[in-house]
């Protein structure tokens, strides 16, 4: 019995890419967490955050926000951030976990100076960092 030949190509074409990352937003969909990459080692981990704390001000939010899209969102509080902008150590804790290729990551404001940190897929926020004290990327306006 004669062996199959493979039907694919000797040298396929390399300009073809899959694509990933925001290139796939759909604008009708609504926010998805994915709690997979949180850093739970770190100076922002969520280990610091108190359950009465998380139950209190995080899940509450967190909850509405599902059902809001990222483009129904106000963006004076919930933005991505560029790394760049980050503090020395923030970019740091990003090359530690092997995130350095990261350029940006979205940024949820809650009470007072609280945040969340994110990398954003599409309509999915992977959670990163929990950030009481606004310490990532601090802002120059007061209050904030």
């Amino acid at each position: 019995m004669a062996a199959k030949k493979s039907k694919q190509k000797d040298n396929p074409a390399s300009q073809k890419r899959p694509k990933i990352g925001s290139g796939l937003v759909n604008k009708k969909k609504t926010l998805v967490w994915k709690m997979a990459n949180v850093d739970c080692d770190g100076p922002w981990s969520w280990d610091k955050l108190q359950c009465s704390e998380f139950l209190k001000d995080v899940w509450e939010k967190m909850r509405h926000f599902e059902t809001m899209t990222w483009d129904s969102m106000n963006r004076k509080q919930h933005h991505m951030v560029s790394v760049s902008r980050m503090i020395p150590r923030a970019q740091e804790r990003l090359r530690q976990l092997g995130r350095d290729q990261l350029e940006s990551l979205a940024s949820f404001h809650f009470n007072g100076k609280k945040r969340i940190w994110a990398h954003r897929i599409g309509n999915e926020f992977w959670l990163l960092w929990w950030d009481p004290k606004h310490e990532v990327c601090p802002s120059s306006k007061r209050g904030t």
